[in-house]
């Protein structure tokens, strides 16, 4: 069922919550209800349903929202909001066929409102993967220790449920951990326009893996792309622009530019590891940027994060150039190759510190240095011992205008249903 929200007017509101405002709503009050399907009016009857009783638990959840210092400002305040607003009893149940059945008795024909129990399935699978792998006490590790931190990523149109439905019924529990962080992002746009697939309007990720366009590149776009503090929009010439500017002319080009310069005039090994004081220097300074991005990872500021490792490539770009090699080579042989073992290190550094974002490319980073395909956090900022490295290849393909209009055609027509899940 849809219709107009009453508080803001959205005129496509669910039965249950306006996707616009993030209002909880209950069906009847829609303004100008209809069924979804076929438009016509609903005919409203009396039926018994079950209740959780938030009014019991408001003050302990309103204590625990506001002890959450490292949650988003938007996150807190809009469950504040409701905490404010007045907690009410809401409906656990619905009259549906389709769903997990209640198991009480006269209730055999309703089933469960399915932001009452899809939460309680993050325990339920953690508890079935314990079984798989048959350690079936490892489930408790992240549900009962105090140590460990949960992480709910969401639109923000689950955050209610994720800040109020889940950790009142945890809360009341009373034996499982409540989330540490609720990462509530804002909505991804397309074009000017919401998202939708039966607009076919926005790209659709089925069509994404297929699109013949490394992967990466998309991943890499997506993370700039994701609406952690407000509303972000893709467009197809940012699209280009940061992909041909960022990835391309930054990232892949000093990684590209070192390795294939020691490969061609070094025969791909370095013998002279000794650094400069003043790279020693710059070295540190880098490194603190490393540090800074470990920080923003941990407090899941992912954008911040990747601006800060491009910011790390830039300036790795930039001393190449300012050392011009293929002059200091010429009358500088030894500085040439310590100015290389510095840049191969960096290459070595992005490519742990790229590992979250862009797997696959690090991996040929990794293989091209001769390292295991995924080198630890903990190597950042540790020289390489020895540098012998492969033939390397250009990471990343520029995008021509011609591949930005095929690639619109391709990953802008939804998959119907019925195509998704035939034999």
């Amino acid at each position: 069922m849809e219709g107009t929200c009453p508080v803001c007017g959205y005129e496509s509101a669910r039965g249950d919550q306006c996707e616009k405002c993030a209002t909880l709503l209950d069906p009847d009050q829609l303004i100008n209800p209809r069924c979804k399907i076929d438009g016509s009016t609903p005919i409203f009857k009396e039926t018994k349903h079950l209740y959780l009783n938030f009014e019991k638990i408001e003050g302990k959840l309103k204590s625990w929202i506001e002890e959450q210092k490292n949650w988003r400002k938007q996150v807190t305040a809009l469950a504040l909001s409701w905490i404010k607003e007045g907690l009410k009893k809401r409906s656990i149940t619905r009259d549906l066929k389709w769903g997990v059945p209640v198991p009480i008795k006269g209730y055999e024909n309703k089933i469960f409102y399915v932001w009452f129990d899809a939460p309680i399935g993050y325990i339920s699978s953690t508890k079935e993967w314990a079984g798989k792998i048959r350690k079936p006490e490892e489930w408790k590790k992240y549900w009962t220790d105090k140590k460990t931190h949960i992480y709910n990523f969401l639109g923000k149109d689950n955050i209610p449920f994720h800040t109020i439905f889940w950790p009142a019924m945890v809360i009341a529990h009373g034996d499982y951990n409540l989330p540490y962080d609720v990462v509530g992002l804002q909505y991804l746009n397309y074009e000017g326009d919401k998202i939708s697939k039966s607009k076919k309007w926005g790209i659709f990720c089925e069509k994404v893996i297929d699109s013949g366009v490394d992967v990466n590149i998309w991943r890499y776009y997506f993370t700039y792309l994701i609406p952690e503090t407000d509303d972000t929009e893709f467009k197809w010439k940012e699209f280009e622009d940061r992909v041909n500017g960022e990835l391309v002319g930054n990232l892949g080009n000093f990684i590209h530019r070192t390795l294939s310069f020691i490969w061609n005039n070094f025969k791909g090994e370095i013998k002279n590891k000794n650094i400069s004081f003043f790279d020693k220097q710059r070295l540190r300074s880098l490194q603190k940027k490393e540090k800074k991005i470990d920080y923003l990872l941990e407090n899941v500021r992912l954008r911040e994060a990747l601006a800060e490792i491009l910011s790390i490539s830039s300036e790795g770009n930039k001393y190449f150039q300012d050392n011009e090699p293929w002059n200091l080579i010429k009358r500088d042989k030894k500085r040439c190759e310590s100015i290389l073992y510095f840049s191969v290190n960096l290459c070595k550094d992005l490519a742990i510190l790229i590992f979250p974002y862009l797997p696959k490319s690090s991996e040929k980073i990794f293989n091209y240095l001769n390292l295991p395909k995924k080198a630890s956090w903990d190597d950042l900022g540790k020289p390489l011992k020895k540098v012998k490295i492969k033939k390397p290849e250009i990471l990343f393909q520029k995008l021509l205008p011609e591949k930005i209009e095929e690639l619109k055609k391709k990953v802008t027509e939804p998959t119907r249903l019925e195509e998704l899940f035939k034999d």
